[in-house]
């Protein structure tokens, strides 16, 4: 395999697991555990293709800025923190209020630095 195609079995399997996790989403909407694990898939799926080599090469030609790719796969990673603190907060638990405002207050932040 090339190495510079490592990302993309990587990304397809994040994808398999959020289609194997989607009917769990749909009938259990209402847990925030649920909706976590769903986003960090999400924005891992789109962080793996994006961030594999030939990618930001391609971006980067169709756009026609040089280095354009750049800012894009450094926001989505910041994006993946964020995802990633927040699936954090929601398995270590606590107060319902606690966590919902830590939430809250991540995900402005990490929105905040990615924008």
């Amino acid at each position: 395999m090339r190495e510079d195609l490592a990302l993309y079995p990587a990304g397809s399997v994040m994808v398999l697991a959020l289609l194997i996790k989607a009917p769990a989403l749909r009938r259990n909407w209402d847990q925030p555990l649920m909706r976590a694990v769903c986003a960090l898939l999400v924005v891992g799926c789109l962080l793996a293709f994006l961030a594999a080599p030939p990618s930001p090469a391609a971006v980067n030609e169709i756009t026609g800025v040089v280095n354009c790719a750049a800012p894009l796969v450094y926001g989505v990673l910041t994006a993946f923190s964020g995802a990633s603190v927040v699936l954090i907060l929601h398995w270590a638990g606590g107060p319902a209020d606690g966590v919902r405002r830590a939430t809250r207050l991540t995900v402005w932040a990490f929105g905040a630095v990615t924008s």
